[in-house]
């Protein structure tokens, strides 16, 4: 199947929120230790292989059945098992789309507030509406839970979307973004 631009565009825009979500060091969690917030979003965008959505072909798979969502949970619980941090090879697999049901998880969310965009970590209501997340979002929710004291439990996945990617696009040349920069 061939993917629209649009999705390709949720894709990029999913990877990167949720991999600035994924650093799981915060200025809290490191007293005096000054994250740089720029190069986080290019290292875990780099991690997760976000550009492959704009260089590669792209093949998404909807996934809907019980079996397939608890192996995307297992993914997840796997990933955060083996250390993200230690093993950087993992993030790929938290490249996906997924529509959890929140009873009290600790999500990462996108909002949007009179205006001004920010990403906020909370725990969700029980009985919310579903809501679309991505893999590396749920990895921090993991991560909140047992920080909190929980089991570590992955928020209940009711649909998702995963990515396989392809042979690299042809034709695709550098473009240039002023100041020197190049891609």
């Amino acid at each position: 199947m061939r993917v629209p631009p649009r999705a390709i565009g949720a894709g990029i825009e999913a990877a990167s929120i949720g991999a600035r979500t994924g650093i799981f060091r915060r200025r809290m969690d490191d007293p005096g230790l000054d994250v740089d917030i720029t190069a986080d979003y290019v290292i875990t965008n780099a991690l997760a292989g976000a550009q492959d959505f704009l260089t590669h072909e792209v093949v998404a798979r909807h996934l809907g059945g019980r079996r397939a969502l608890a192996a995307l949970a297992a993914i997840v619980e796997h990933a955060v098992a083996m250390g993200l941090l230690e093993h950087p090879e993992i993030w790929r697999s938290l490249a996906f789309l997924a529509k959890v049901r929140p009873a009290g998880d600790v999500l990462t969310v996108h909002v949007d507030l009179y205006g001004t965009e920010a990403t906020v970590t909370a725990p969700v209501a029980a009985g919310s509406k579903d809501l679309w997340t991505t893999g590396f979002d749920l990895a921090v929710a993991v991560i909140e839970d047992v920080g909190r004291g929980g089991p570590g439990k992955v928020p209940e996945i009711v649909e998702a979307w995963t990515f396989t990617f392809g042979p690299r696009l042809r034709g695709l040349r550098p473009v240039s973004f002023g100041v020197g920069w190049t891609t």
